[in-house]
């Protein structure tokens, strides 16, 4: 669209050009992404990256109501540290089926 065509659809937007795509969805997932993570962490998540999980218990008896502890160490220093929670979220790709 040109600018002026732009502004009729939209009468605030500043732009030189403008594509329209009616019938897909046009994001910076990167961008998304990053929104996503950020409000994840204001929820208490954490992010933990190159982290290879060595072994995993479940305190409380169950699950529901008690919390996983997973033994984990960073692939990249090497160091060795706990992770607990009552929730996981398994995004381990090829991998979290093995993981489950």
């Amino acid at each position: 669209l040109t600018a002026a065509e732009a502004r009729r659809l939209e009468p605030k937007l500043r732009c030189t050009a403008a594509l329209q795509s009616p019938a897909t969805g046009i994001i910076d997932s990167h961008a998304l992404m990053l929104a996503l993570l950020g409000d994840a962490e204001e929820h208490g998540a954490v992010l933990s990256l190159n982290t290879r999980i060595v072994s995993g218990r479940i305190e409380g008896g169950r699950i529901e109501g008690g919390r996983i502890v997973l033994d984990t160490i960073d692939s990249t220093s090497g160091e060795r540290f706990e992770i607990a929670a009552a929730r996981f979220v398994n995004a381990a790709g090829l991998g979290a089926t093995a993981l489950a």
